[in-house]
């Protein structure tokens, strides 16, 4: 038990002196592709461009100018469907992290539309279509690994779609 006296004069700790709670952290297992919660957009410095990051896939639009020059947006299509526009979102993140016309690069994702767990899908859905890893659980472990305070895995709606493309890959209408 704290006791009050405790708190008195005590700052509230750093996000670096909290475990997971880094304002961007890069999936461990997959270098390059970065996590990063709305305020690494607010001090690009620490949280992207000070890590090496060169591109930014947002899920929506961004409320503010993107911190680095190559920009990706992904939208639900307007049926609400997840899975409509992530051929594009992949293709951008596979050939930044791979260097496709040019150096290899890092990439962050990032959403201020609906939170950090719609960018951890991102990551997951990624991961399951384009590296091809075991399990959509791998997928979402190689999240929650780098963000223990991640809820993907907890999140309905993102599990289903990562169940589906795990079953079914990314459809050709999408």
């Amino acid at each position: 038990m704290v006791r009050l006296e405790e708190l008195d004069g005590d700052a509230p700790p750093d996000l670096e002196e909290i475990p997971g709670a880094e304002i961007s952290v890069e999936i461990k297992s997959h270098p390059g592709l970065w996590l990063a919660s709305e305020a690494a957009l607010d001090e690009p410095k620490v949280g992207l461009l000070d890590k090496g990051v060169t591109h930014l896939l947002s899920f929506g639009a961004l409320r503010r100018a993107s911190p680095t020059r190559r920009h990706q947006v992904y939208e639900r299509a307007e049926n609400g469907a997840l899975v409509t526009h992530l051929r594009a979102a992949c293709d951008f993140v596979r050939e930044a992290i791979e260097g496709g016309g040019g150096a290899r690069g890092n990439v962050a994702v990032v959403s201020e539309e609906e939170g950090e767990d719609a960018a951890a899908f991102l990551i997951a859905a990624f991961l399951v279509v384009e590296k091809r890893v075991e399990t959509v659980d791998d997928a979402v472990a190689a999240v929650t690994s780098s963000r223990p305070s991640s809820e993907l895995a907890t999140h309905k709606e993102f599990a289903k779609n990562l169940k589906f493309l795990a079953r079914n890959g990314i459809p050709d209408w999408a």
